[in-house]
């Protein structure tokens, strides 16, 4: 019998043993024990073991999310070679082809990303102007309205008006932060065939130090057909394929590159009509 196959309580005793490292690795091998892996109970149990924590404080003792939130920053922390007593906390990290981490400076409440340069020199940009980080009196006394929390409701805002979306990939449930929404996307329709083009900044291979590198964007292209088909010459098709593309990418109207080749490296696109 396989770990998934195990009840919630055995589960639970086995990860335990393992410690944090090795319960973070065991994470990435399925659905199931990513939950499992998640519960809060079970970091608490680190944070004890490891910190001779009771609840969950960060490294300056102010209180934190959750006893994971703890165990995560102290370790990327201590990866980074920042100091104990650092004003940052890890809030939030994503993977792909390479890391990307955001802090909550605990001081004045921005909210910054790394760069390519965070693990050797600590290099982040802020993630929310200054001037939009306030302190909002109400009722029961000053209460700061932190990067973190903008950033939170602008990704909600996004997600609700359609403008960014979440996609089933093979990994699971996952936003795709390409707009899909004018004027934030380009969209033309050409035979039937509609294209949609935008982009998003990429601050994990951002390199401040490096003119060339100092901002880099992703770029998306999703082509469907309409449900009229593609119509050529008079004549309707289901279904098309892509063989070769011309991309022009612009950057304050100036073209900084000029791509021919076949169609996407290692497939061919093929729209489909879709019934409605």
């Amino acid at each position: 019998m396989g770990l998934e196959g195990l009840g919630d309580l055995a589960l639970h005793i086995i990860l335990s043993k393992l410690g944090p490292e090795d319960t973070v690795r065991a994470s990435c091998v399925s659905r199931r024990l990513r939950l499992s892996t998640s519960e809060d109970s079970l970091w608490a149990q680190f944070c004890f073991q490891d910190l001779h924590l009771s609840s969950p404080q960060d490294h300056q003792g102010n209180p934190a999310p959750s006893f994971k939130v703890i165990v995560e920053t102290r370790a990327v922390i201590r990866h980074l070679g920042f100091s104990s007593r650092s004003k940052y906390i890890v809030v939030a990290a994503s993977s792909t082809s390479s890391e990307k981490l955001f802090f909550l400076n605990c001081n004045n409440g921005q909210l910054y990303v790394g760069t390519r340069n965070l693990p050797t020199d600590g290099e982040m940009i802020q993630c929310v102007p200054n001037q939009l980080i306030r302190y909002v009196h109400d009722l029961h006394g000053d209460q700061q309205q932190d990067a973190m929390l903008l950033w939170l409701e602008e990704h909600g805002r996004r997600l609700e008006d359609g403008i960014i979306k979440v996609r089933e990939e093979e990994i699971g449930r996952i936003i795709s932060l390409f707009p899909e929404i004018p004027p934030l996307c380009s969209t033309a329709v050409t035979n039937g065939v509609q294209v949609r083009a935008s982009a998003v900044f990429v601050p994990e291979y951002t390199n401040l130090q490096n003119e060339a590198e100092k901002y880099l964007f992703a770029y998306s292209i999703r082509m469907s057909l309409l449900p009229e088909g593609c119509i050529i010459n008079g004549m309707t098709f289901s279904s098309c394929q892509l063989h070769w593309r011309h991309w022009i990418i612009c950057a304050n109207e100036a073209v900084i590159s000029d791509v021919h080749g076949e169609a996407v490296i290692g497939q061919v696109g093929r729209p489909e009509r879709q019934s409605i």
